[in-house]
């Protein structure tokens, strides 16, 4: 980029652009840098504003000043000589310190003090902000265009621009080079800085100025902005609701998929087979499959986050979102509402398979539980069905088995996890579950057992058989 003229303006933009990575940033001034009117400035530095954006570009004014090592802080007031400034100022500092501005709004006396050179007649009050001050804007120029240099901008001084080329005519015309007394520098961006100072003070805002022309009670233009407007606001409700309708269309009558979320685990009811499932659910690649969602106990809120949007389980009252995978995988699962002491271990695991393994899968499952082949598992087996666990857990094919309380076990040990997340399954994970899953696990609804080390073994074995 080629920038046109030196002074504050020109040295300022030549040093931002190299500060955002430009390299090839070439300052161009006919004379010396602060040759024109830069030596004429007062060198005030102020931040408040009635303006938000403004008050946060005077902000980072004197911190780049403070930084280039050229600002000295002052302080300064900006006063109120009636009532109504007064307001109009306590308004601004509400403002300034919404954006985190040292502002204080203070009282004709202590601006007295501050700066006793004034008067107190028809003072009301002052805003006061220490952090403002001044500097020498002929230091300033040359220390921007020190910091470009260091930056990587070139600055060349004594150096008349004569000319712009392009390369076509008319609205398609392109900056190719820029013409100089001596020698041409090829580039496809231009600042004039010139350009920048005389918009800057031709167009701004004056003191007396009187306001724009006014064209209030004109029927037909008052017309025109209103319904144009409307129809915008129309076009674009009409694009969200189809967009909407893509995004998220009305469920089916029946669900594929029943996901229930429970203190602290998840279960699945696949609606046309019939397979139980919990924490881990398997899906066909590039079906989209209805889901609805249920709670038996408080909020929960289902998120598998690279594959839909979080949706909340209510208890009572059935939502519904889609679940698609486009390719295979393993796709990892939360719940994202918190819903007690182990919300962060109530994960869920989305398998994305293609359809005939899939098929497979849901095939397997529908089978009852293996027969336990070892004396160990019989015994295993015997165990389950003697204690507590027969009373919330279900294995099909197991005589009483049947309960719905907590997660189904027929293929437990097909899963990849255990306790919603918290253990890898393992045989030696399945046994340290059994042994204190309070433990493990605290909050959990199923309490710890004193089952002896022979009838953990005999019971995992049992449990870690079931695939």
């Amino acid at each position: 980029a080629v920038v046109i003229g030196g002074g504050i303006t020109g040295t300022s933009v030549a040093y931002h652009l190299a500060k955002a990575g430009w390299r090839d940033v070439v300052l161009v001034e006919k004379d010396e840098l602060t040759s024109g009117s830069t030596c004429h400035a007062a060198g005030l530095v102020t931040q408040f504003n009635p303006s938000p954006t403004m008050m946060r570009f005077r902000r980072y004014s004197i911190e780049l000043y403070e930084e280039l090592g050229v600002f000295e802080s002052a302080g300064s007031l900006r006063f109120a000589s009636s009532k109504d400034q007064l307001m109009e100022l306590r308004r601004g500092v509400s403002r300034a310190r919404g954006i985190g501005l040292d502002v204080e709004l203070v009282s004709a006396e202590e601006s007295a003090r501050l700066m006793p050179v004034i008067t107190r007649d028809s003072l009301y009050g002052a805003v006061w902000v220490p952090d403002d001050g001044h500097l020498d804007p002929h230091t300033a120029t040359y220390a921007l265009a020190a910091g470009a240099r260091k930056l990587g901008a070139r600055v060349l001084t004594f150096r008349r621009v004569t000319g712009i080329a392009l390369a076509d005519q008319g609205p398609a015309a392109s900056v190719v080079a820029v013409d100089t007394d001596q020698g041409r520098i090829e580039t496809e961006v231009v600042i004039v800085a010139g350009g920048i100072v005389y918009a800057l003070f031709r167009f701004r805002g004056r003191d007396g100025e009187p306001d724009p022309k006014q064209i209030s009670e004109n029927k037909i233009v008052e017309i025109t902005w209103t319904i144009i407007p409307f129809l915008i606001v129309l076009f674009l409700f009409g694009l969200t609701i189809r967009a909407m309708n893509l995004a998220d269309p009305p469920p089916p009558p029946s669900p594929d998929l029943v996901v229930t979320g429970h203190q602290f685990w998840w279960q699945a009811n696949y609606s046309a087979s019939g397979v139980v499932i919990a924490n881990e659910i398997h899906i066909p690649v590039g079906k989209p499959l209805s889901v609805r969602l249920d709670s038996k106990d408080v909020l929960h809120e289902f998120w598998v986050p690279k594959l839909n949007r979080k949706m909340t389980t209510v208890p009572g009252q059935n939502n519904h979102i889609w679940l698609q995978a486009d390719k295979p995988g393993v796709y990892l699962g939360t719940c994202s509402e918190f819903c007690g002491t182990q919300h962060a271990w109530m994960r869920i695991v989305v398998v994305a398979e293609e359809p005939a393994k899939f098929e497979q899968w849901q095939q397997a499952q529908l089978q009852p539980g293996q027969a336990p082949k070892s004396d160990a598992a019989v015994k295993g087996l015997a165990l389950f069905q003697t204690s507590t666990c027969i009373s919330c857990h279900a294995i099909r094919g197991v005589t009483g088995a049947d309960a719905g309380v907590a997660p189904d076990l027929t293929h437990v040990a097909s899963r990849k996890q255990l306790g919603a997340g918290i253990l890898e399954n393992t045989p030696a994970n399945m046994r340290l579950w059994l042994k204190s899953p309070q433990h493990i696990k605290p909050g959990a609804l199923m309490p710890d057992f004193t089952f002896t080390d022979e009838q953990l073994d005999q019971l995992g074995e049992y449990l870690s058989s079931l695939r």
